[in-house]
């Protein structure tokens, strides 16, 4: 039985505090926690949650009218305008994004203290370092989970997802049921904007990978130095926190990256361990012995053996913070050295579609941010120095514009053949997408235009000679493309389309 009553005590437990004066008796029972005006149950707690395109304060009287006992949102009753009868269910709270966060962790009983969490964030490397922790973890626990990007797994059990990081109540809700179903230890992908947005709060973490941070996401943040005060309140404010509820966090920091270094000068001001790692030789995990190579990644760190399948430096670098952060806590060299060796692959992330005929290195990737584009053209260009590396890529609609003409030019750079296309182009013009892309590409003569996406991986693969590379980037192991909802100016719509299934058509059909 959930009471309002101790969820207000659990509140005040995080400084959570209230405003407002209502009837409602605080021993009522909760029925539910949403911030779904539509379909509400009897007794239920809504959240007026503020949105780019909606806010949630709009929804209150309907909510309250429909059944729900008590409201919360941020703005004052005298600012809503509420009527006497609606403003006497309404409470305000300083943060209500955080309310709700830790609303749905009380609601689940706090599932996160009896899991191991580890969690990655930073802007590429996330989605990779995820399994390849997953894939330790499970050499300890078979049950261990994974929450991210491409799905949710834990035993048996892949359930697709929305979002890198869930909703608070998604995200509590799954961990609660993996605890029940005898899970033991989870990773999870932890994106800016969840942080931002609080819904890892509730969430106390034994383990923090920072991979670095590189221009994406600024149509949200505005400015690099936001997107990092996003990120470092997971090593600060959500360390305290989880320290709180009898958790010991360790960290784990790319130093060798611009961001990395600064998170790390700002740990060392307040005193707080943390583990470095990257591929120069001053750091606490170095790689710079790792033999990399069109084969994987094999070697040693610190005496533990790396024999990996995944290519590429920066793949050697989310092995290393794999490393950093579990060799301290509490996994033997054997079990991380096994877990390594198991991930074969990781969806969408260079990954190979075999060419049944023409001799031709297919990838497809998820590389959709300038740093991501340049990692992995560097590391192929490092792998295919006697042939040609063709790229297909575009760039999605109503995301921060300004990197666009940024991949146009590190694609131009790094490919023999650029095609540019359409990717998602949600809302906006695929068109115009594609003519901020080429403003950057000024200067080479190796790109062209095929806004039709299937034509254009048709025709990187027609050009492409045996021994060639095709990279397909930008949508890795999504199966859809998001376009314009014609029938709502401001909405948009999923159809089916998968990089990977369209090029197993073409090739077998070759």
């Amino acid at each position: 039985m959930k009471l309002y009553l101790d969820l207000l005590k659990t509140w005040r437990e995080f400084g959570i505090s209230t405003e407002g004066s209502s009837s409602v008796p605080a021993d009522f029972e909760i029925s539910e926690i949403t911030t779904d005006s539509r379909g509400i149950k009897k007794n239920s707690i809504f959240f007026a949650i503020p949105g780019n395109q909606f806010d949630g304060h709009d929804w209150i009287e309907s909510a309250l009218k429909s059944g729900a006992k008590i409201a919360f949102g941020q703005k004052s009753g005298a600012d809503l305008k509420l009527p006497a009868s609606s403003l006497d269910g309404y409470h305000s709270v300083k943060d209500v994004r955080r309310a709700y966060a830790i609303a749905c962790a009380w609601f689940h009983d706090f599932p996160s203290r009896g899991l191991q969490i580890f969690a990655v964030t930073g802007t590429s490397g996330k989605t990779t370092t995820a399994f390849l922790l997953h894939s330790i973890l499970r050499q300890r626990d078979a049950l261990a989970g994974l929450i991210g990007t491409i799905d949710v797994r834990y035993g048996d059990q892949i359930l697709k997802t929305d979002h890198t990081t869930p909703d608070a109540w998604q995200l509590q809700s799954t961990l609660a049921k993996m605890l029940r179903a005898g899970t033991r230890a989870v990773a999870i992908e932890v994106s800016s904007h969840a942080i931002d947005q609080r819904r890892v709060d509730g969430v106390f973490f034994d383990g923090m990978i920072f991979t670095g941070l590189s221009h994406e996401h600024l149509d949200y943040h505005h400015s690099m130095d936001e997107y990092f005060v996003a990120k470092s309140r997971l090593f600060f404010s959500l360390f305290n926190e989880s320290v709180k509820n009898g958790k010991s966090p360790r960290i784990a920091v790319h130093t060798d990256s611009e961001w990395g270094g600064k998170l790390a000068l700002k740990l060392d001001e307040i005193g707080r361990g943390y583990a470095s790692f990257g591929l120069s030789e001053h750091v606490d995990y170095s790689g710079h012995r790792l033999l990399i190579s069109a084969s994987g990644i094999h070697g040693s760190v610190r005496g533990l053996s790396v024999d990996s399948n995944l290519v590429g430096s920066f793949n050697a670098e989310n092995i290393l913070g794999a490393i950093s952060v579990l060799a301290s806590s509490g996994f033997s060299t054997s079990q991380i050295s096994a877990g390594l060796s198991a991930l074969q692959a990781v969806p969408g992330r260079l990954e190979r579609v075999p060419d049944l005929k023409g001799a031709r290195v297919i990838l497809v990737d998820y590389a959709h941010k300038p740093d991501a584009l340049q990692r992995v053209l560097k590391t192929l260009r490092d792998v295919f120095t006697d042939h040609r590396i063709v790229t297909v890529f575009g760039c999605g609609g109503d995301r921060d514009p300004a990197k666009r003409p940024q991949m146009g030019k590190i694609a131009c750079q790094g490919s023999d053949q650029v095609i540019v296309t359409s990717d998602n182009p949600r809302r906006e013009d695929p068109a115009a997408i594609i003519r901020e892309i080429v403003g950057g590409t000024s200067g080479y003569s190796n790109v062209r235009v095929e806004p039709d996406r299937a034509k254009a991986i048709r025709l990187a693969l027609t050009e492409a000679k045996p021994g060639d590379c095709v990279l397909i980037a930008g949508k890795g192991h999504e199966t859809y493309q998001i376009i314009a909802d014609l029938g709502d100016p401001r909405g948009t719509r999923k159809i089916a389309w998968d990089d990977r299934e369209y090029v197993r058509s073409v090739v077998e059909g070759s």
